[in-house]
C-alpha cells in the first residue's frame, strides 16, 4: 500500500499562456555591458582577487562610479556586502583603499557590510537575511563565498545543504524581494579564461543567468602587481572580456603601503600572448607592459622582437 508520502503530486493546470500575453523584459544595467539587474549572478576566480573584485564592484554600485575605474555604473544603489571568510577590519581597509582610487570617501557611498556571514542554510535564517536587508533598503547584496553562507546555520555535512534546490531558493528569496543576488564562488586559477561550465559546485552553473569570471593571467610580482582576465557573459545575451592589471601594493611594518590601482583594456584590442601577458600595439608599449608584469623569458622574447 503506498503512503502518503509516496503518493505523487497532483499535476498542476493553467501553466501554458499564450507568447503574447507575456511582457516584455525590463532590462536595466547594473554595470554596462557586464551585470543586469534582477538576474541572479555569480563571480568565480581566485580566493584573494576574487574578494577584491567583488569589493570593487560594491563601491561601485553603491557610489555609481565605473567598475574596475572602467566599466561605467548608470547609476548609484544601496548595496549589502558579506565577506563571509574575512574580517569586517580587512573588507573595510579594502573598501577604503577602493573609494581613494575614485578620489571619494566610503562614508558617501551607500555601501553596508555584514559583520557575519548571513545563515542561509536553514529557511529561518535566510528569511531573516532578506528581510534585514529589504529594510535596509538594499538592492544589491554581494555573498562571498557563497558556500560558506549556505553552510551556515546548519551541519556542514548535510546533504540538504548542497542541493542545488538550497541556491535556487536563496537566489530567488533575494529577487522576489527587490534586489539583485551575486554569489561569489572560488575556483583554481588558469592562464586560460574559465567558462560557466567550470563553476561547478551546487549547481552555480546551472542557477547563474548572468556571469563575471575573473582569471588571472600571472602571479603577483614583487610590487603588489597582478594580471587578469575579466569574462563577462549572461543568457539576455551579453557578453564581454577585458584585461584587468592591478597594482595593490605592499604592506609595510607600520601596516601601510597598500593601494588600489586598475588599468582595464578592452580583451580584443589587448590580445595575449603565449605567455599569459598583455601584449600592446607599439613597441614602446609593449616593452613597458613586459617590464612591469612579465616573466624572464617573456622579457627576453619581447626584447628580440619575437612574439
Amino acid at each position: 500500500m503506498k503512503t502518503k508520502a509516496n503518493t505523487p503530486a497532483a499535476p498542476t493546470a493553467g501553466t501554458l499562456r499564450r507568447a503574447a500575453e507575456f511582457d516584455a523584459p525590463r532590462r536595466e544595467w547594473l554595470v554596462e555591458g557586464a551585470l543586469l539587474a534582477g538576474s541572479p549572478a555569480v563571480m568565480a576566480g581566485g580566493r584573494v582577487e576574487l574578494t577584491h573584485f567583488a569589493v570593487d564592484l560594491a563601491v561601485a554600485l553603491a557610489t555609481g562610479t565605473p567598475f574596475l575605474g572602467h566599466l561605467p555604473v548608470p547609476r548609484r544603489r544601496a548595496v549589502a556586502l558579506y565577506c563571509c571568510d574575512d574580517e569586517p577590519a580587512n573588507v573595510l581597509t579594502q573598501a577604503e583603499l577602493v573609494a581613494a582610487y575614485r578620489d571619494t570617501r566610503l562614508a558617501r557611498a551607500d555601501l553596508l557590510l555584514g559583520e557575519q556571514a548571513p545563515a542561509l542554510g536553514t529557511r529561518a535564517g535566510l528569511e531573516a537575511a532578506v528581510a534585514e536587508a529589504r529594510d535596509a533598503g538594499v538592492k544589491v547584496v554581494i555573498i562571498d563565498p557563497i558556500v560558506r553562507a549556505l553552510r551556515t546555520g546548519g551541519d556542514p555535512r548535510a546533504p540538504e545543504l548542497f542541493e542545488p534546490d538550497r541556491l535556487v531558493a536563496v537566489g530567488t528569496a533575494f529577487r522576489d524581494a527587490g534586489m539583485t543576488p551575486v554569489f561569489t564562488h572560488r575556483i583554481a586559477w588558469t592562464k586560460q579564461a574559465p567558462g560557466i561550465e567550470g563553476v561547478s559546485y551546487a549547481g552555480l552553473n546551472d542557477h547563474a543567468r548572468q556571469w563575471l569570471l575573473v582569471s588571472r593571467l600571472l602571479p603577483p610580482n614583487r610590487h603588489g602587481r597582478g594580471a587578469f582576465r575579466l569574462t563577462a557573459g549572461g543568457v539576455a545575451g551579453h557578453a564581454g572580456a577585458w584585461d584587468v592589471r592591478v597594482g595593490d601594493g605592499q604592506l609595510y611594518r607600520d601596516f601601510g603601503g597598500r593601494t588600489w590601482n586598475v588599468t582595464v583594456t578592452e580583451h580584443a584590442d589587448a590580445p595575449v600572448s603565449a605567455e599569459g601577458v598583455r601584449v600592446a600595439a607599439t613597441g614602446d608599449d609593449r616593452r613597458q607592459g613586459y617590464e612591469e608584469t612579465a616573466t624572464p623569458k617573456a622579457k627576453r622574447r619581447a626584447g628580440s622582437g619575437t612574439r
